[in-house]
């Protein structure tokens, strides 16, 4: 349900706050072991301007994949939004 609310074209459909809860509630629910869980979450924060954020959940959710030995497809897409989130934190600042 958090990716539909972050994704959703329709205004009124799009809910940035109600998917950040429901993502960490999701991480909360898993343990945080879920790297997947994870990046949802950051993506909501990201969303909600705070990239700094984003990248330390990112963080946590590559350490995660590392020590899961998630496939190597999963690690380079943290990666990636690492990058992603971390040139958005320079642009605007990442505070909310």
């Amino acid at each position: 349900l958090a990716s539909l609310l972050l994704d959703a074209a329709d205004p009124e459909l799009y809910d940035p706050e109600r998917a950040r809860q429901l993502a960490e509630r999701a991480c909360e629910l898993t343990g945080w072991r879920d790297p997947m869980q994870m990046i949802l979450l950051a993506e909501a924060e990201v969303q909600l301007g705070d990239a700094a954020e984003a990248v330390r959940i990112v963080d946590r959710a590559l350490a995660v994949a590392e020590q899961g030995g998630a496939p190597a497809s999963l690690r380079r897409a943290l990666r990636a939004k690492r990058s992603e989130y971390a040139g958005k934190r320079t642009r605007e600042g990442g505070s909310r």
